[in-house]
């Protein structure tokens, strides 16, 4: 792992690199550049004013390893149950699921891994939480691609992998490892399982898990997975899906999230099926608290459409990531949604209980902000960066970190400010905040990914000032 520090000051940008003997640099450009103002790499499009950018200083959480080639994902989870933050990582290219427990009040970890290789090979997602019951964090990875070998007509091997976690996190070889279930995808299709979600769906109390899948028979699904419970939790058998899908379509499924929509007290789900002429955001309305735990896991929950978000180019589609959250302070939850090729992030409004639970019509939609084309949206995350007690938009496309922070009116464009640009290139995986310092300022855990297997790394951005 290479070492990471300030080189230089020029023209307001703080420049970051990370070097090692023999390899380029990479280089962090710190606001006001980025796609927003002078000195930055691009310049935004639309009329929203841009604010002054927060200042970070960075430093990578384990800078001897070279176990993180492939950066993916980092979430932020108490593993321990010590009060401090830890961190759950995977990694697509080294392939190992890695722990980084914190040693203390400093900003400092333990790194070590549980889990790795297949059929834990290229993960898409993970998730942290208590499947069994037992008062330990378990993780959930979403596999993308085991590495085996798939059913004949099929090109890859995906897998919904749960590894359970030892009453001391750091026995590495007490973990259990457990797979729920696999699909498998044609060649040249989108990878099979694309996102996961994990909530109480059936209002038993436990931690059951949507999934988003894509598979071979061009049948694209949403399915539901329920949790036995206690030590059945780590019997992959025993995990039962729901007598049928809670929806399907010949389309591609790109994204889920679950929320409460209808504040009903049960979770229901949105989803994105970018290729679908109508209905390609829609929401799925969790039967139970109308009709009982049985009709929430018999699937086949009525499908409402959330909005459209589509151009007339029937191969340029919008609805590829999506944010939930209440994005207007009116205490229902909202929907956030990116469309990566035309760079734009819209927000959609949630009419409101009881109308919602009526309404068949596309909800109301504002565009949030937009990055010049060409800087494709892979990431987006609603989160409150300066807290406000207000959320702002996160957004990762091309190499940069950039956030939209509303105004005095949150129907119109929101306010655009540069986070930090890679250059190189690097791709930017799914970032977890926390007040890694306890300094009453969120920070930023990213995930960093170059080309080639160095000078990849989960970098730990410390929030000094800015909004």
């Amino acid at each position: 792992m290479p070492s990471v520090g300030v080189r230089c000051l020029f023209a307001g940008l703080l420049v970051f690199a990370l070097s090692s003997t023999g390899c380029s640099e990479l280089y962090f450009f710190f606001g006001p550049g980025g796609p927003f103002g002078p000195g930055g790499t691009t310049t935004v499009t639309q009329s929203a004013s841009t604010i002054p950018a927060p200042i970070f200083s960075s430093q990578a959480i384990d800078p001897e390893l070279e176990a993180t080639a492939g950066a993916k994902v980092i979430v932020v989870a108490d593993m321990d149950g010590d009060g401090l933050d830890d961190l759950v990582s995977g990694s697509n290219e080294s392939q190992p699921i890695q722990l980084h427990m914190r040693t203390g009040a400093a900003v400092a970890f333990d790194t070590f891994s549980v889990a790795g290789g297949g059929p834990i090979s290229e993960m898409a997602d993970l998730e942290v939480t208590d499947f069994d019951g037992d008062g330990n964090p378990d993780v959930a990875v979403l596999v993308s691609d085991t590495g085996f070998v798939p059913v004949d007509g099929a090109s890859v091997r995906g897998s919904v992998v749960l590894l359970f976690a030892p009453a001391d996190p750091r026995d590495q070889l007490s973990w259990t490892e457990v797979t729920i279930t696999e699909t498998f995808n044609l060649p040249g299709a989108t990878p099979g399982f694309t996102a996961f979600a994990i909530a109480d769906m059936n209002g038993d109390g436990l931690p059951d898990i949507v999934l988003a899948s894509n598979e071979v028979d061009n049948t694209d699904l949403i399915r539901l997975f329920l949790n036995p419970g206690g030590a059945n939790a780590r019997d992959g058998g025993a995990w039962t899906q729901s007598a049928s899908p809670i929806t399907g379509d010949v389309n591609i499924v790109t994204d889920i999230d679950v929320a409460d929509l209808d504040l009903d007290g049960d979770m229901d789900v949105v989803a994105t099926f970018p290729t679908s002429a109508t209905f390609n955001i829609r929401w799925l309305v969790n039967p139970l608290q109308e009709s009982g735990a049985a009709a929430a896991q018999a699937g086949s929950w009525e499908r409402r459409i959330l909005g459209q978000q589509s151009e007339r180019d029937p191969d340029n589609q919008g609805g590829d990531a999506i944010g939930l959250g209440d994005i207007d302070g009116d205490g229902d939850t909202d929907v956030a949604v990116a469309f990566a090729s035309l760079s734009l992030v819209q927000w959609f409004e949630n009419p409101g209980a009881p109308f919602i639970q009526q309404q068949t019509f596309p909800w109301r939609v504002f565009n949030l902000g937009q990055l010049v084309e060409g800087k494709e949206i892979n990431q987006l995350q609603l989160v409150d960066l300066n807290m406000d007690g207000n959320l702002d938009a996160f957004v990762t496309a091309s190499g940069n970190m950039v956030g939209f922070q509303r105004g005095s009116n949150v129907q119109d464009f929101w306010n655009g400010f540069s986070i930090l640009a890679t250059d190189p290139v690097a791709d930017i995986g799914r970032t977890a905040f926390s007040d890694v310092n306890a300094d009453g300022k969120l920070d930023m855990i990213t995930p960093i990914d170059r080309d080639g297997v160095a000078q990849d790394s989960f970098l730990i951005f410390l929030r000094l000032s800015g909004n």
